[in-house]
């Protein structure tokens, strides 16, 4: 069949070629024949084919039922969302409807072949003319038909897709992150630094008392102690100390500056043992590692030792309670110092000792006072507790008690979280040392 562009010249020049017709019969008995044959029942259609479109069909229906287990079973199929295996499932159905239509419409050409074969006796030319722009209009009708239809598809699967999106990021975003609890703020309290003075009960041990130092120095504080805890009959460091000199002559040591003719040396033997567990125990809670004694210009001898200094030892671990309630260090009171291999406790471990009170002692813990967690973090020393029922009187006990103990570390501050009452104490331990 030929595919040429007819018009109305190509037409006229192909009638005049063609051969004159000569036929006996006149325009009547040819109109009434054209009549008659138009009459004639028209050919019977053909069957429709459905072979092919209804095994696309089942093909993509077996696909579906192949498909749904999976996705159920991995938890990404939803009734709110459509997965890609949907979407793809139904491009498939789309493309099988857009082939069963395509042959429907080639029955349809095959049926106005027909038409026009019957037609062909009046007018050849223009039959096969006006059949040619028929099957190419229908051709660029149903090329633009199928592109049409997948582009309707593939939007709706777009929607879908951001439908899916949407409902999702809804979902997380009303979720709490991680599912954490909203911080709490607690409340901070500051305390003042500490100093502490010494001095010797009728069981001749050594029992200390912590102060506010109430910003003052080292010095001063030293000074201050040593006159208020001086265990000597004739008042030697209360009436005869003059001056404390920190870091002299080096670092971490101090010079005890008495008046001019002081004689140390006339100290008696019991004396000086209460003077020296004394000046370690004040003294190691500053960290101070030797002392040194001089009256006037001169160099004093310290008691009976003949000694003019005296080497401090700075490894004490906590603190517990006589039955007054004054504190006393673990050196004094023999509980452990050190751990099965024979280092240092830590700073955990010795509240944790703390809280096991032995030989006689009571815990400078509270009892109404649960410690959940200790650590030390940049030179802090932090505590974790619980304190349902303890009063305040227990509290602050409690923060004396663990400020006096950081003070035999190398911690600056303390830290005490109160999860009951939503508090946090945070109090200096070593403070313009």
């Amino acid at each position: 069949m030929s595919r040429k562009k007819w018009n109305e010249e190509d037409i006229e020049q192909t009638l005049t070629d063609m051969p004159k017709i000569e036929d006996k019969q006149s325009k009547d008995e040819i109109f009434q024949a054209v009549r008659q044959g138009m009459a004639q029942e028209p050919a019977p259609k053909k069957k429709k084919q459905w072979f092919f479109p209804m095994a696309a069909t089942a093909a993509a229906a077996l696909l579906v039922l192949l498909m749904v287990p999976s996705l159920m079973n991995t938890g990404l199929f939803t009734s709110d969302t459509q997965t890609g295996s949907e979407m793809d499932v139904q491009n498939d159905a789309g493309t099988a409807v857009n082939m069963e239509e395509e042959n429907e419409q080639e029955e349809t050409n095959d049926l106005n072949e027909n038409n026009s074969s019957t037609n062909n006796n009046m007018n050849t030319g223009e039959n096969d003319s006006a059949e040619e722009d028929t099957n190419e209009e229908n051709e660029v009708e149903y090329a633009n038909e199928a592109p049409l239809n997948n582009t309707n598809n593939e939007g709706e699967n777009e929607a879908d897709r951001n439908m899916a999106d949407n409902n999702n990021s809804n979902q997380r975003g009303n979720e709490p992150l991680n599912n954490e609890p909203a911080a709490v703020e607690y409340a901070v309290t500051e305390e003042d630094a500490a100093y502490v003075t010494a001095s010797v009960n009728e069981e001749e041990q050594v029992v200390i008392t912590a102060h506010e130092r109430n910003g003052a120095s080292l010095e001063e504080v030293l000074l201050r102690s040593l006159q208020e805890s001086d265990p000597t009959l004739d008042g030697l460091f209360s009436n005869q100390l003059e001056e404390v000199q920190v870091n002299e002559p080096e670092q971490g040591q101090v010079v005890l500056q008495f008046a001019e003719g002081t004689l140390l040396e006339s100290m008696s033997s019991t004396e000086y043992t209460h003077t020296e567990n004394v000046l370690q125990e004040i003294f190691s809670y500053h960290r101070i590692t030797e002392v040194h004694f001089q009256a006037g210009e001169e160099e004093a001898s310290f008691g009976q030792s003949g000694e003019s200094s005296l080497s401090i030892s700075t490894l004490n671990r906590g603190y517990y309670q006589d039955d007054s309630g004054a504190y006393v260090s673990a050196r004094e009171a023999g509980e452990p110092t050190t751990n099965g291999t024979g280092d240092p406790l830590s700073f955990e471990e010795t509240v944790e000792e703390m809280e096991q009170a032995e030989n006689g002692f009571e815990s400078a813990l509270p009892e109404s006072i649960e410690v959940e967690e200790v650590f030390t973090e940049n030179g802090t020393g932090v505590v974790q507790f619980t304190a349902e029922d303890a009063p305040q009187e227990d509290i602050e006990q409690l923060t004396r008690a663990i400020q006096l103990t950081a003070g035999g570390f190398d911690l600056h501050t303390i830290e005490l979280v109160d999860d009951t009452n939503e508090e946090i104490i945070q109090a200096p331990v070593h403070e313009g040392e």
